[in-house]
């Protein structure tokens, strides 16, 4: 058990060393879903954002950047523009599931595919009954998320007596073959910047409209030191954002991946990603010799999926 531990331990914690954490789930999304297009999306797909306007100038408080009213479109969106889970053209006849879950279902060729809303156990529970960040029940705004982790979760060392490092880890891969947001970034910066490179607050009238950055409180452990008052945050992508809904629906957030436990973290989404990491030999997968041993392929695109300090550092290539 503690060979285990301090084995995981010390490949996490290389990992957070080589990670550069701009963004609260910078860690996080560098490990999964490396060809995901979700997170090259948002400034396509923000088309019905850019008809909301705030209802007040005044600057911006903690949760008042989500005062939009919401304007619903002039027409009914069209299908054939629509990016919330478009059905297949036909369903060939196959032994195997598709790699992006479509026509696993005959009856609903679409279910379980990417870029498909969520479904709810509760109603969703928006500010404007919409889109907008919630409230409180007094109707004022919620506390900071920022001082909530801090004090709910301190950056402390925790030794669990019965789980180690690997039963987590285990657990956010079934997790993330199934199921993971649209829109998020990766191990890379947001492309959406919510606030000053210096950590800074932007003029309100300069933040994007899908933003809704963090303010850190004035004695933050992590950013005192640097006077940084804003962490990024961009909110991810829905159904509202892809135009795929009307009038003053809720906004539905989207999967970027297929709904099924298929190990497409290994063998890709999509066909065009399956092709690139087969051998077509044997059912193997593509591998790099290295002093005699086999390792991932590396990805030749290493400076736009990893944070890496240098081109000698492994990025690999893989569903």
């Amino acid at each position: 058990m503690t060979k285990i531990k301090t084995k995981w331990f010390l490949k996490i914690f290389f990992f957070q060393m080589i990670v550069v954490c701009t963004e609260p789930k910078g860690a996080h999304y560098s490990i999964f879903l490396e060809h995901t297009p979700s997170w090259h999306v948002p400034k396509r797909t923000f088309t019905y954002n850019n008809q909301l306007r705030p209802i007040s100038p005044q600057a911006p408080g903690i949760n008042s950047l989500g005062n939009y009213l919401p304007q619903p479109p002039s027409t009914t969106p069209d299908p054939a523009t629509l990016g919330c889970g478009t059905p297949p053209a036909s369903c060939p006849k196959s032994r195997y599931r598709s790699y992006d879950g479509s026509c696993n279902n005959l009856r609903n060729p679409v279910l379980g595919t990417p870029q498909t809303p969520y479904a709810r156990l509760l109603p969703a529970n928006y500010g404007d009954k919409v889109s907008t960040p919630p409230m409180s029940i007094s109707g004022k705004p919620l506390p900071s998320s920022r001082i909530v982790s801090l004090l709910l979760y301190p950056d402390a060392p925790i030794e669990d007596p019965k789980w180690t490092l690997n039963a987590m880890q285990y657990g956010q891969i079934i997790t993330h073959d199934m199921s993971m947001i649209a829109g998020s970034t990766q191990a890379q910066p947001h492309q959406t910047k919510c606030c000053t490179a210096d950590g800074q607050l932007l003029e309100f009238a300069n933040i994007p409209e899908h933003c809704f950055p963090i303010i850190l409180p004035n004695d933050d452990p992590a950013h005192s030191q640097t006077n940084a008052k804003c962490m990024n945050f961009v909110r991810t992508i829905t159904d509202r954002d892809r135009n795929c809904v009307g009038g003053y629906q809720p906004a539905e957030q989207l999967t970027a991946v297929n709904h099924y436990l298929d190990l497409s973290i290994v063998y890709g989404n999509t066909d065009q990603v399956n092709q690139q990491v087969r051998q077509y030999q044997g059912g193997r997968l593509r591998v790099d010799v290295r002093e005699g041993k086999q390792w991932p392929p590396r990805n030749n695109n290493a400076s736009g999926v990893c944070s890496i300090r240098s081109p000698q550092e492994a990025c690999y290539l893989a569903g």
